[in-house]
């Protein structure tokens, strides 16, 4: 018996050993671990819905945003809900509509269907006859879900008192003619401590230009690259004064649009910009605990 005792002792340091090796492993393999909020860090996440935008806000004092949510209910069910459901997210404080486009608006009816809101932010723009907005906008009167119209400096999100948001954009008289409904999209700065994020829906050349005339500050370590990084915005000048350290492009895998633009990848990589994208990363996390920033992604890329 007494020359048993080493063997058994040494097989159970073996096995304590390789279990400890599987949890590091599995942690490392898995970015998107449930982790309830730790009441310290901000956490910003481009999901992977395709050709389509959906991010989600959650600040430091618990208080959460949707902005956009994808294009059908496909990207509700099997990405945006089980994302929320894993982080332990039991209801949005506010659901951000950028513009009424349907890669935008598309999962909208299936959420609101599926999940409680607070509040509905809408950027309220005339002559929509997109069915998936007319059905949101249903659902939010029906359910009682309040309705706020974003106007720039209104006052309506508040994320919590550690957090800072602004709306930039739209402003009246809204942009009109060939590219209004993406040129009337909700601009949005949250900032926390010391580190700011810039989401800019699918603003054009337009509304990019009014944002840079307003002499706003509009520096941001972090920027969501408009229009799914469409030739037609985020201008050299737009990036060298906002000066981010990190850009964000929610893009479809082999989208028809060329998407994004090679023109566009180019002024990111002459200014040292890391640019993520969710054809290649998947979904991209953002933890930022008011004096830094951290970024981890869904896969490696490319």
């Amino acid at each position: 018996m007494s020359n048993d005792r080493p063997s058994r002792f040494l097989r159970s340091l073996f096995l304590l050993l390789l279990a400890v090796v599987a949890l590091s492993w599995a942690s490392a393999c898995s970015p998107y671990t449930p982790q309830p909020s730790s009441g310290q860090e901000m956490l910003v996440v481009m999901l992977d819905v395709g050709q389509a935008d959906s991010i989600l806000v959650r600040s430091a004092d618990g208080r959460t945003m949707l902005v956009d949510a994808g294009n059908e209910a496909a990207d509700i069910e099997h990405v945006i809900l089980p994302f929320l459901r894993s982080i332990g997210i039991q209801q949005l404080s506010y659901l951000v509509l950028t513009h009424p486009d349907q890669d935008h608006v598309g999962g909208m009816p299936t959420l609101l269907d599926a999940f409680p809101v607070e509040s509905f932010v809408d950027s309220v723009q005339p002559g929509v006859t997109n069915q998936s907005y007319l059905r949101t906008l249903q659902r939010v009167q029906s359910k009682g879900i309040k309705p706020l119209k974003a106007r720039r400096d209104g006052q309506i999100i508040d994320l919590g008192p550690s957090t800072t948001t602004r709306i930039l954009a739209p402003e009246e008289p809204l942009i009109s003619g060939g590219d209004a409904t993406n040129n009337n999209s909700i601009v949005l700065k949250v900032t926390y401590g010391t580190v700011s994020v810039l989401l800019t829906g699918d603003m054009e050349h337009e509304e990019e230009q009014r944002l840079l005339m307003h002499h706003d500050d509009l520096r941001s370590q972090i920027l969501k690259v408009a229009h799914h990084g469409s030739q037609g915005t985020t201008s050299g000048q737009f990036l060298d004064t906002v000066e981010p350290q990190v850009a964000l492009i929610s893009v479809g895998a082999g989208n028809p649009y060329g998407h994004p633009h090679r023109q566009l990848l180019q002024r990111l990589e002459s200014r040292r910009i890391t640019y993520y994208r969710t054809d290649q990363h998947g979904t991209v996390r953002v933890t930022i605990d008011g004096k830094a920033f951290r970024v981890d992604t869904e896969k490696k890329g490319g």
